[in-house]
């Protein structure tokens, strides 16, 4: 398989920028009726996965776990026989802290994957696999109390509409956090004028994401998410999961 990068340096006077290459790809892909896969072309390197899992031979349960491959054959990928349970992380720091507590994490029979915001087709392709025919029976999202953070989590639960011809949405993907609910004490100890405690408010450009998402078809299926969103056009504010 060649990356896109790759393709972008055989003729970079011809193709201008990589954002050329990565359009003129997907149209053909579409155009097809096929995934990029199909066509032999992956992206770099760019999602993470840490848990009992081998893929290709490698193994990803050591300290941080590393990169998920560029390209894969299903039949290479293999789950310990006690995983049932994804954990999607949105940040790479939070993946970090999390993976550092290996007895946990183990203990628990979870992979973790991380997309470093909003998630590549590869790691959303990995997270498929796992759910449709590794044996995985849970698949949840830890995002920022935030639209961004909503619409990464509707990206791995419903697709994007730019890559809707991929197909590799996972329909059971579940939000743990960060929630409204969870917010009730950090509001309360902020009004009291508590030190260190980080609330932000919304800008306008998180406004305009927010009522965007109100308006996505997906909306409809996903009351608890549409409560989320206004909530934080109510109050007026986000919150990271560091916080």
């Amino acid at each position: 398989p060649l990356t896109k990068r790759q393709i972008y340096y055989h003729n970079p006077t011809l193709f201008r920028t990589q954002r050329n290459i990565d359009h003129l790809l997907d149209s053909l892909a579409a155009t097809f009726r096929l995934t990029r896969q199909d066509l032999g072309i992956c992206a770099a390197g760019k999602g993470l996965v840490y848990g009992e899992v081998y893929i290709d031979g490698a193994y990803f349960g050591g300290e941080g776990g590393g990169l998920i491959p560029p390209s894969f054959a299903p039949e290479s990928v293999v789950l310990a026989a006690d995983v049932r349970s994804v954990l999607l992380v949105e940040k790479e720091t939070i993946f970090r802290a999390l993976s550092s507590l290996r007895s946990g994490i183990v203990q628990e029979g979870l992979v973790m994957l991380c997309g470093k915001g909003y998630p590549d087709l590869n790691t959303r392709r990995l997270l498929l696999l796992l759910w449709e025919k590794k044996g995985v029976e849970r698949v949840a999202t830890l995002v920022d109390f935030d639209p961004d953070g909503v619409d990464i989590a509707a990206t791995y639960k419903f697709g994007s509409t730019l890559l809707a011809h991929e197909r590799v949405a996972v329909c059971g993907v579940v939000v743990i956090g960060v929630l409204s609910q969870d917010l009730a004490s950090l509001i309360t100890l902020a009004t009291a004028g508590g030190g260190g405690v980080v609330i932000t408010t919304l800008t306008p450009r998180d406004r305009k994401k927010a009522l965007a998402l109100l308006t996505r078809p997906w909306m409809a299926t996903t009351p608890s998410w549409k409560v989320e969103i206004q909530r934080m056009l109510f109050w007026g504010i986000k919150c990271e999961v560091e916080v």
